[in-house]
């Protein structure tokens, strides 16, 4: 086979084969040299010139059944229980597969795209165990590029979420790192909003106990202090000055905390 020829429906699962063959070769020695984690953003490059060069000379037929998918028995191929080598490569290769064939020259139908996108997950979700975390990054990318498609916000929203956290977990330490993990801890990236009324309720908590250190009473009276201080800050003239710095900073950290609140949950409900 020349490097011009065209490539037709079954030519190409002997390219992709070959491809994923070579490519697995430079995962392997990666692993076994411990650098998988630094090596695998140029791994990933390799892997789309491989895709990119399949996809340039694939050639399918103009016809193609409505409901299944041309790599089905790719997909199909991986299996848990094969030993480790064998199972990457299976993995591999079906994501090499659904790439080629989600960005192949037919269009598929509204069914083909939703397995398709079913497969990119799980994709991701065995990738991401297997600790090739950009890898799997990259397949619940595509997973959500089809779910934008389909019109399926769920679906998008929590493949972008999975994409988000394969992100974080292939940063190295520094800023980028800590970005994502600030972002993680308190919002789920903002596509789980409601994690941040649980830091909500800690700021109420917190705040309660300093008061109550700081000001004698009951406890149901701090409590009640900060609430309400919490959700309309009022003057506090009345009050030890301690008590009025604890009040200022519970009101600049509610309006934040409310605030973004609100943005995140109108853009997740009306996807502004």
């Amino acid at each position: 086979m020349t490097s011009e020829s065209p490539l037709s429906d079954s030519s190409v699962v002997t390219a992709i084969t070959r491809r994923v063959d070579s490519y697995m070769e430079l995962v392997d020695e990666a692993r076994q040299d411990k650098t998988l984690r630094a090596k695998e953003a140029d791994l990933l490059d390799r892997f789309e010139r491989y895709t990119a060069d399949i996809l340039d000379r694939y050639s399918p037929p103009s016809r193609r059944g409505r409901e299944s998918l041309v790599f089905a028995h790719i997909y199909q191929a991986w299996d848990p229980s094969l030993p480790g080598d064998d199972r990457r490569r299976a993995l591999i290769k079906a994501l090499m597969a659904a790439d080629v064939e989600s960005r192949g020259p037919l269009r598929l139908t509204r069914a083909q795209n939703k397995r398709l996108a079913a497969i990119f997950e799980k994709i991701g979700k065995e990738c991401r165990s297997e600790k090739l975390f950009l890898h799997a990054e990259l397949a619940f990318d595509h997973a959500a590029g089809i779910y934008l498609q389909l019109g399926d916000n769920i679906g998008r929203d929590r493949c972008l979420y999975a994409r988000s956290r394969e992100r974080q977990r292939a940063s190295k330490p520094g800023w980028e790192k800590t970005r994502l993990s600030f972002a993680w801890i308190l919002c789920g990236y903002g596509y789980k909003p409601q994690w941040l009324l649980f830091w909500v309720i800690a700021q109420l908590a917190v705040f309660t106990v300093f008061v109550a250190i700081a000001r004698s009473g009951p406890l149901w009276q701090n409590m009640y202090l900060c609430l309400v201080n919490y959700l309309d800050p009022h003057d506090a003239d009345n009050l030890p000055d301690a008590i009025k710095i604890l009040l200022v900073i519970e009101s600049y950290f509610s309006l934040v905390s409310i605030s973004v609140f609100f943005a995140l949950l109108v853009h997740k409900w009306f996807r502004i």
